[in-house]
């Protein structure tokens, strides 16, 4: 699936960290399911979006880093903790984004999952799970 048009920009939660980008990404936008994506960021599994880093612009406060493994590197708001980043380090050319951190992330769907095996066993029951449109209490019930 190719991404809708430019993504544009995104940031961090609290808005301190941004960025643009030019042009649409440099591949597929690909959910990675290894277990150090999954750690730096909390969740199950983190969609990114690659792009040259010449074509990307941080603004605001710039974003901290930190070698997640050798030869690796993440970028984090250092105010809300959102991850943001990941590149091969030190002498990158791309970097992926957080599909996540744009402000549109619907221009960004994803194409496929990797690292798979290392997913948790529940994660492939996701689409039988109960969906609800807003925040619902624990016995199902849309919440006051």
């Amino acid at each position: 699936m190719e991404p809708a048009g430019e993504p544009g920009e995104g940031g961090c939660f609290c808005g301190a960290v941004r960025f643009t980008v030019a042009g649409p990404p440099t591949s597929p936008v690909t959910i990675c399911d290894c277990t150090s994506c999954r750690r730096s960021v909390g969740a199950a599994g983190v969609a990114w979006a690659t792009w040259p880093m010449r074509d990307v612009q941080w603004t605001g406060t710039p974003p901290a880093e930190f070698e997640s493994s050798p030869g690796r590197r993440r970028r984090f708001c250092v105010r809300c903790g959102t991850s943001l980043s990941w590149s091969a380090a030190p002498d990158a050319t791309d970097i992926d984004l957080a599909v996540a951190a744009f402000d549109d992330p619907d221009r960004l769907p994803p194409f496929r999952r990797i690292f798979c095996a290392d997913a948790p066993a529940w994660q492939e029951t996701e689409g039988e799970l109960p969906r609800h449109a807003a925040w619902a209490r624990s016995d199902g019930e849309p919440a006051a």
